[in-house]
């Protein structure tokens, strides 16, 4: 119980920090010991209490945000795409739970990303100004970050300042736009929580 309370502890230290915090769930995973088969189950529990943080941290701007029709229908391509990546991708990423070593690598393509992200930093478009091919890149690049070690936060508002938007801007729609596609992942992993990830509580 105790590697699990650290973990969750990882988990609201590295979410909203580009970092992966997935990637960074499943090197200390392999430090506890924690089975490969609960590994994934665990990261997306984890996950859950993300959701919960991001309702409460943008609940204004997700209700100004989802009153908007044309945002609201950016956001369904942005999950519609990562949904087909992921579910196109599934035994794929899965078995990328369970490899440690791939994650360091991607660890270093996240340190590369953030590296290249000061290249966009005047950039000027605003929330008005996002477009149906900004959502099909943040989905793209929301998928990408299945991938344990590819920092979802960080690919995203990265792929977003490349198309211009505002820092500002770019970080709050990458966390806002995410929401569905962290629910939907819970969704999916819902049987597998309920009989893989069995937490000893006594």
């Amino acid at each position: 119980m105790f590697y699990y309370a650290i973990l969750g502890i990882v988990q609201g230290l590295t979410e909203f920090l580009p970092v992966s915090s997935s990637g960074h769930l499943v090197l200390f995973s392999r430090i506890f010991n924690i089975l490969e088969s609960q590994v994934l189950p665990m990261v997306v529990v984890c996950h859950m209490g993300t959701v919960l943080s991001l309702l409460c941290f943008f609940a204004k701007d997700i209700w100004n945000l989802y009153r908007d029709l044309i945002t609201v229908s950016q956001i369904f391509v942005v999950s519609l795409i990562t949904g087909i990546i992921a579910l196109l991708g599934k035994d794929f990423f899965e078995q990328l739970f369970g490899k440690p070593n791939f994650v360091c690598w991607a660890l270093l393509v996240t340190a590369l990303l953030l590296i290249l992200t000061h290249r966009f930093t005047r950039a000027r478009r605003e929330m008005s100004a996002l477009n149906m091919k900004d959502a099909f890149w943040l989905g793209i690049s929301q998928g990408l970050a299945i991938i344990p070690g590819i920092s979802r936060s960080g690919i995203t508002i990265f792929s977003l300042l490349a198309r211009g938007v505002k820092p500002g801007v770019a970080f709050k729609f990458s966390f806002i736009a995410g929401i569905p596609a962290i629910l939907g992942s819970f969704l999916l992993e819902t049987k597998r929580i309920g009989t893989d990830l069995k937490i000893k509580w006594l």
